[in-house]
């Protein structure tokens, strides 16, 4: 099942509570705002000491050349991986998508999205939304 995370990376607690209302899956937060989320509601914490713990949990990575594809295919075998792309290119996302099912990607429009959702028909495991 895809997945959506919102990313409040500077604190914003307008947009937890929005998170919480639309039914994302996660938020992700920086560091000491843990109990704060707590506070507002339930919902799954990406942030040092949350639920998914950044460079445990999951990792971000940049994806800008076949290399870097063959990386992100090594560390998904064992956590979550945010792909970031300096460009979005299509070829490569169908390329980490075909080769693992624990690929996010950040997106920052409806379009990212989309697309996102759609590479090679089942589309990545979740986006995070910035």
């Amino acid at each position: 099942m895809r997945q959506f995370w919102i990313k409040a990376d500077p604190w914003d607690k307008d947009l937890v509570t929005a998170a919480l209302e639309s039914g994302a899956d996660a938020v992700m937060v920086p560091a000491g705002k843990v109990e704060d989320v707590g506070k507002l509601g339930k919902i799954t914490v990406v942030a040092p000491g949350g639920d998914i713990v950044p460079g445990e949990d999951m990792v971000e990575m940049e994806v800008g050349s076949a290399e870097d594809e063959d990386a992100v295919i090594s560390e998904s075998r064992r956590r979550i991986v945010i792909v970031k792309t300096a460009d979005w290119h299509i070829i490569p996302l169908e390329n980490l998508v075909a080769r693992s099912e624990n690929i996010f990607v950040g997106v920052t429009n409806i379009e990212e999205a989309k697309t996102a959702c759609g590479v090679l028909e089942k589309g990545v495991a979740g986006i995070v939304i910035a």
